[in-house]
């Protein structure tokens, strides 16, 4: 019923557009490190911190595996231990808070100003 309507899919994305464009230089990349065996702190992984650093305007970047690593060494930069609390947005890895033994507060704000200060 009412096919007709239903205008023509637009793709999520076109892989093989992806490939054409991009498949030499992933393969280069892919290759040096097979090569090398370097597949953490590699000079690849140098190289990706300091251009983001240097897009970012930081001083320094450092790159994770994922989120949770991410958010593991925020909260060991922070200093939050076993009495700490940690406010965090309704959407979030709560195993990271969790795994640092600190008491975990839920928050529903949406504002965009909240600080850690």
């Amino acid at each position: 019923m009412n096919q007709h309507l239903r205008p023509d899919p637009v793709p999520f994305i076109d892989l093989a557009a992806q490939r054409r464009r991009l498949g030499k230089s992933v393969d280069e990349a892919v290759s040096r490190v097979l090569t090398h065996c370097q597949f953490i702190n590699g000079p690849e992984v140098a190289e990706l911190e300091a251009a983001l650093a240097a897009f970012c305007g930081a001083k320094h970047v450092l790159s994770c595996a994922n989120g949770t690593a991410a958010l593991h060494l925020s909260c060991l930069a922070l200093g939050l231990g076993p009495y700490d609390t940690a406010i965090v947005p309704a959407i979030t890895c709560s195993e990271t808070i969790l795994m640092r033994s600190c008491a975990m507060a839920i928050s529903s704000s949406t504002s965009a100003t909240m600080s850690s200060s």
